[in-house]
């Protein structure tokens, strides 16, 4: 299993964000050298790419079984820095329209063992709906509403799930482990504060790769 990580640019202040405080590159340095650290103790290889643009590097990328899909960011100024390192491949993909949020993912992450976090707002019971028009009720995916925000986003890497620094004390993020079929003391928290003003989330910020050695 590898991991493919972004630094943090010295444009981290500047990042593209829908409002509120601007992150502090000192501190997102820090918080992303913590981040890289819980990852490289949980896979046999950390991929650095140059940070060219922001770190989040599965906003343009991620891993389908052995292959990468790439998409293209839709803010022009991130464009030119769109990586077109790795082949291009994957498998059907059905579109589900994201509600009362900027990303899928900060509504609902998959946690391993046909379990999936979701966010008890609009857009994550959007989500929901959505699935079970798409793949039906009967589906056998173990869903579980999640109380904060945050903790809708996870991010399983081998035995462990990294969530922000907080979820990992919910009750309910307890239960998604022993689902998961992860230890409870494997529940790391991160922080994950500077990248949150930015928009991003614990899973922007690296690309997992479970069949890559």
């Amino acid at each position: 299993m590898a991991a493919v990580v972004r630094g943090v640019s010295r444009g981290m202040a500047m990042a593209i964000r829908r409002g509120g405080e601007a992150p502090v590159p000192s501190v997102a340095l820090e918080q992303h050298r913590m981040y890289v650290n819980a990852l490289a103790q949980r896979v046999k290889t950390v991929i650095h790419v140059p940070a060219r643009d922001c770190c989040f590097i599965e906003d343009t990328a991620i891993a389908v079984g052995k292959k990468i899909i790439l998409t293209r960011p839709g803010a022009r100024s991130r464009r030119e820095h769109f990586a077109s390192e790795f082949p291009q491949g994957g498998k059907s993909i059905h579109a589900i329209e994201v509600k009362d949020d900027l990303h899928l993912k900060s509504l609902a992450t998959f946690a391993g063992n046909d379990q999936i976090a979701f966010d008890d707002s609009v857009g994550g019971h959007h989500f929901v709906r959505e699935v079970e028009k798409l793949v039906g009720t009967n589906h056998g995916y173990g869903l579980h509403r999640m109380p904060v925000h945050e903790a809708a986003n996870v991010l399983r890497v081998g035995d462990a799930i990294l969530v922000s620094k907080g979820c990992e004390l919910l009750p309910e993020m307890h239960r998604l482990a022993d689902m998961a079929g992860v230890d409870r003391q494997n529940i790391v928290g991160v922080e994950n504060s500077e990248f949150a003003k930015a928009d991003g989330a614990i899973t922007c910020r690296s690309l997992v790769l479970p069949h890559l050695v």
